[in-house]
């Protein structure tokens, strides 16, 4: 197996052109995902403690 060099990676990338963008389409994604459940669920987690401070978070 061939070791991968910088060139190696960026030769293939340039190649690959669709692959890239499916790649950094479905990376995007994902990432929207996550953040969006993150402050969905923080922001559940923020009304079920009803404002407190003084309330401990893990009761």
């Amino acid at each position: 197996m061939p070791e991968m060099t910088d060139s190696g990676l960026t030769t293939a990338f340039l190649d690959l052109p669709v692959t890239v963008r499916v790649w950094q389409l479905l990376i995007m994604f994902v990432i929207a995902a996550v953040v969006g459940y993150a402050v969905r669920y923080a922001q559940d987690k923020e009304d079920e403690r009803g404002h407190d401070d003084d309330e401990p978070t893990w009761h």
